[in-house]
């Protein structure tokens, strides 16, 4: 059978489940891995496509943006552990809020730092960070920031020199505000999944001529495509800068599954969902193994 029938048959297999209501997670991951060739523009499901694909990671958007607050925060712990084995901040002799940041940040030295370093905390961090905090503080936003950064500094053997510049003490200033920026927001949200799952639908029936009947049943079940796919990312695995692995895990926060992930004393959402685990309790349906035996920190 030619593989593109044999491919269409797949798809439109998975299509009936979803239309009759009796998918799992065995359904969506095949769906996934059929339709990741139609998808690459999507950034957002072709990102959860390939991280279920390739459940442990070292790259990604979602795995940049992790690495990177994990990367600020595990060198200020550094840090901190070792101001305290040198006779604490008292002997510091902190003041002020700033002379504090500046004690826990010192570990780096930003007129000379390795570069996959310099990439993870401040090329990978800023994009933590969103346009209006930059602008209320420097006016401008993260592109030029970008382009000032790449213009201060050269490489010589793997590192990052800063440039003997006038504007040098801005820079330093800048770089330590990345640093010290740990944002609470979510990988992706709600909203672009359901927009992302809806247009890759759409591109598929119309690469392979489906019947478009089979489009409003992902509307109408795009909360419980969503939960397979929490399901099918629970155990993920993530390798940091540093080696260390951390764990991706179902978890709810305030009543609505979550995805995090943690290492050590950190604790990072990847998605709060808008659903609650009530609504799928309330409306009978029987939820897969992971969500009933595997949620952990459960606030129900």
């Amino acid at each position: 059978m030619n593989e593109s029938i044999k491919l269409k048959n797949s798809i439109i297999g998975a299509f009936e489940k979803v239309m009759s209501d009796t998918f799992q997670e065995s359904d969506i991951k095949v769906l996934l891995v059929d339709i990741l060739e139609f998808i690459r523009d999507q950034t957002l499901l072709r990102e959860l496509a390939d991280f279920i694909a390739h459940p442990k990671r070292d790259k990604g958007i979602c795995y940049k943006l992790l690495n990177a607050r994990y990367a600020k925060l595990s060198l200020v712990e550094e840090q901190i552990k070792r101001i305290d084995k040198e006779g604490g901040f008292e002997k510091l002799n902190i003041k002020t809020e700033w002379d504090y940041s500046a004690a826990v940040l010192s570990s780096i030295s930003v007129n000379r730092i390795k570069s996959d370093l310099f990439k993870i905390l401040f090329i990978d961090g800023i994009e933590d960070i969103e346009d209006k905090v930059l602008k209320k503080y420097y006016k401008v936003g993260k592109t030029e920031i970008l382009r000032l950064l790449n213009n201060s500094y050269f490489q010589v053997d793997g590192r990052h020199i800063l440039k003997n510049l006038k504007s040098r003490h801005l820079i330093e200033d800048i770089l330590k505000f990345i640093r010290g920026y740990v944002s609470g927001n979510t990988a992706f949200k709600q909203t672009e999944f359901n927009k992302e799952l809806e247009t890759s639908i759409k591109r598929v029936i119309e690469k392979f001529k489906i019947d478009s009947k089979y489009l409003e049943s992902f509307q109408t079940h795009r909360s419980k495509i969503l939960l397979c796919i929490m399901c099918l990312l629970h155990d993920a695995k993530l390798t940091f800068y540093d080696k260390n692995e951390g764990r991706i895990f179902l978890t709810t926060n305030n009543g609505s599954l979550s995805l995090a992930t943690d290492k050590t004393v950190f604790k990072f959402y990847l998605f709060i969902s808008d659903n609650k685990i009530h609504y799928f309790l309330e409306q009978g349906e029987s939820l897969p193994y992971l969500v009933a035996s595997k949620i952990k920190e459960s606030q129900l």
